[in-house]
């Protein structure tokens, strides 16, 4: 994803950023994690691709939410492309994030914590426990998703097997949230509701101004709110512009942005009409030369024209 990961990543990492985007994926909008309960957990693991060679992986955004004297770990994975191993993706992240929590956990213990040789040879006690390991896979695309939303669609069975060996199987559910569908922006306490408006009106130029006019909240984003809508939009001068105002340490204003733009589109359509004439006159003055039967040369050197150019335009007209 490139500079679009970046970004997001940026973006989200914001604790008012990703306590909202839990809550709305998670717990249906209501207010279950706080961002002052939130801490990161940036984790490397080294995993080989699909050429066998290992290669450093780590989740887009993870951070853990205290919970009584436990945790609970909320990782978000970013996809703007759909990716049909994702499956196995996140089952990996998430195998490697449970094996560095037991590794942690033998690591605090001394052989007087082992009550027998089970517990010793595990580097685990019967009564130590992990936290919970929730991965979100982001997607920021309208097109809809046709990849596999869990191990078992990645599987190669036939009916019969289906029937005989589901049962045995651990299927491993992705938790796909498509971020044009996600419902319940008004709940958000951070800049994450401004980008999912955004999103839902982004079809609609008209209704996608009469937001940004009917709210004022628009003219106080921060720049990397206003470079996160940019990459989404798909608009590269938004986000320059947002870029700049980060330089500048100043807020970004979406709907002068957006004026700014139209500003410009106008001035680049009348630019863009004067060209045209120009070139429109000039081709009725080639013309009218090759019909008083001058020379090619001389056409060319008065009017400034390519050879090329002629000869198109005496084909044209059948000269």
């Amino acid at each position: 994803m490139g500079r679009t990961n970046n970004e997001l990543n940026y973006f989200l990492k914001d604790t008012r950023v990703f306590a909202d985007m839990v809550n709305l994926a998670v717990y249906s909008g209501k207010k279950v994690v706080l961002a002052d309960d939130l801490e990161d957990n940036e984790s490397v693991q080294y995993l080989p691709d699909h050429h066998g060679q290992l290669k450093e992986r780590r989740n887009d955004v993870c951070k853990r939410c205290r919970s009584g004297t436990s945790y609970r770990l909320f990782c978000l994975e970013n996809e703007n492309k759909i990716n049909y191993i994702m499956p196995v993706r996140v089952m990996e992240y998430e195998a490697g994030q449970y094996r560095e929590q037991i590794r942690k956990t033998g690591n605090l213990h001394t052989k007087k914590d082992y009550k027998n040789w089970n517990e010793l040879s595990s580097g685990f006690t019967k009564t130590d426990r992990l936290y919970p390991i929730i991965t979100l896979v982001l997607y920021w695309q309208r097109e809809p998703w046709d990849g596999p939303k869990n191990l078992a669609e990645m599987l190669d069975l036939t009916d019969e097997e289906k029937t005989q060996l589901t049962p045995f199987l651990q299927d491993y559910k992705l938790n796909l949230v498509n971020m044009y569908e996600l419902n319940g922006a008004d709940t958000c306490e951070s800049q994450l509701k401004y980008v999912l408006k955004i999103l839902q009106l982004d079809k609609s130029k008209q209704l996608l101004y009469q937001e940004l006019a009917e709210n004022p909240e628009y003219q106080r984003l921060s720049p990397e709110t206003g470079k996160v809508i940019g990459i989404l939009l798909g608009d590269n001068k938004i986000h320059e512009l947002a870029e700049i105002q980060q330089q500048k340490g100043e807020v970004f204003n979406m709907c002068q942005a957006l004026d700014d733009l139209r500003a410009e589109g106008r001035n680049e359509g009348r630019n863009e009409g004067i060209a045209i004439g120009k070139t429109e006159g000039k081709r009725t003055i080639i013309l009218n030369m090759l019909r008083h039967h001058m020379s090619d040369a001389d056409i060319c050197i008065l009017t400034e024209c390519s050879p090329e150019l002629l000869e198109e335009i005496r084909k044209e007209q059948g000269l």
